[in-house]
């Protein structure tokens, strides 16, 4: 039998079946990935306007005049965007980051899914982050302000050190789905009166769809791990839900618009009460003795390792040396101690 008849004859039904598998997963694949990226765009090009209007460069490259959301996005991998905006008066620049779910790989996605539900805390999302730098950050007196969504109150908390320096403070004039984290109660009532714009915008049905927490803090994110993480850098923070219609989108663009507004208003604040001042330092000179104290057990604990390291490598030394050697040593190790003996007693 020849090798065309063996191939009439063979059952390719398994081959078949693997290679329906490969277009499967590929066509899966793009699909997926064309999700991700229609959703960054529709972002884009429901807050462009803002965007362009607020700043004078929008996306990586100056002057770009393409109606394309593409055009105004970097993309640092299947599920990593970035988009930028820079060239305004008190703002040094806007960095919106979009993480969302890998779609690409419905494999993973699909772990991710089951896990999610047996394991709580873990729930995969897609997420936009948006950082709004001012231009001088010392421009603004120190202190945290953050209205958070209490569906993922605890989430916010955990992925971000600056809330746990607060106080969660239920209010009417918030949503009942939302909630004040603020270090006192001037300072809620100060920023409150500030920013009009971002409460109106609260006031708004279906905020809870839109916004995760907005908040403003001279205190980083991520935990301090020297003095320096703990200097004072005001930025304002918000995260994001991406919208699934037209009024969600257009009550997104608001509260964006609102929290760049805001930063003249809290470049032109005059400077907190002498009492609410001192109360802030003083939550900030706790952290860093915290921080400190930390340092000096992680010098102690550096310094006892090299001591160790140090000894052991003297006993081994020694172990190498020959019993005349040893003797020698030992002789100069007690006159050593014996001319230290005599010295004491001259000094006496």
């Amino acid at each position: 039998m020849g090798p065309l008849q063996r191939a009439r004859v063979y059952d390719w039904s398994k081959e078949f079946l693997i290679v329906l598998s490969i277009m499967g997963y590929v066509v899966l694949h793009f699909l997926g990935l064309r999700v991700n990226q229609g959703k960054v765009s529709s972002w884009i090009k429901a807050h462009l306007d803002v965007l362009q209007t607020q700043f004078y460069q929008v996306g990586p490259k100056p002057n770009i005049t393409s109606t394309k959301s593409i055009d105004y996005i970097v993309t640092d991998g299947a599920t990593a965007y970035n988009t930028y905006a820079t060239g305004r008066v008190n703002v040094s620049h806007v960095l919106a980051k979009f993480r969302l779910l890998g779609r690409q790989n419905f494999i993973t996605l699909s772990m991710e899914y089951f896990t999610s539900i047996f394991l709580q805390g873990f729930n995969p999302r897609d997420q936009i982050d948006v950082v709004i730098t001012p231009s001088d950050p010392a421009a603004i007196d120190p202190f945290v302000f953050a209205v958070v969504n209490k569906e993922n109150m605890s989430r916010s908390r955990d992925q971000n050190y600056f809330l746990s320096i607060t106080r969660t403070v239920d209010s009417d004039k918030l949503p009942p789905s939302f909630t004040f984290m603020t270090e006192s109660a001037e300072v809620t009532d100060t920023v409150v009166e500030l920013a009009k714009e971002f409460f109106q915008a609260l006031e708004t049905p279906g905020v809870e769809k839109v916004l995760e927490y907005f908040a403003i803090t001279d205190q980083q994110p991520t935990a301090p791990l020297s003095l320096k993480d703990l200097e004072p850098k005001t930025k304002l923070y918000l995260s994001l839900k991406f919208p699934s219609n037209k009024e969600q989108s257009e009550l997104s663009a608001r509260i964006l618009n609102s929290a760049i507004n805001l930063v003249d208003i809290l470049v032109a604040k005059k400077t907190w009460r002498p009492e609410v001042a001192k109360k802030i330092k003083a939550t900030r000179d706790a952290e860093i003795k915290k921080v400190q104290k930390a340092l000096d057990l992680i010098k102690a604990e550096e310094l006892a390792q090299k001591k160790t390291e140090a000894l052991r490598e003297k006993k081994a030394a020694l172990a190498k040396l020959s019993p005349e050697e040893q003797k020698k040593l030992d002789q100069k190790s007690k006159e050593k101690e014996q001319r230290k003996l005599r010295s004491k007693q001259i000094r006496r």
